[in-house]
């Protein structure tokens, strides 16, 4: 299943971590609603505002790019 927003009113967010950073950074969460692929997962929906693409970008590349551990 393809979660999609037409209208473009709303980012849609699959993990806690990146929903609870965004809500930290001051976005609006308008919408929490179980994943269908997933139901003991959760999917987030945040008001498109502010450029939150930007931030959501920020957050997610800062996730990726933690070096690995050395041994």
């Amino acid at each position: 299943m393809v979660y999609t927003d037409e209208e473009r009113k709303g980012i849609i967010v699959f993990t806690g971590r990146v929903a609870r950073e965004l809500l930290r950074r001051g976005y609006t969460i308008i919408d929490v609603k179980p994943d269908k692929t997933n139901k003991i997962k959760s999917i987030y929906v945040f008001r498109r505002e502010n450029e939150i693409e930007k931030e959501l970008a920020k957050i997610t590349y800062k996730e990726s790019e933690e070096p690995f551990t050395q041994w």
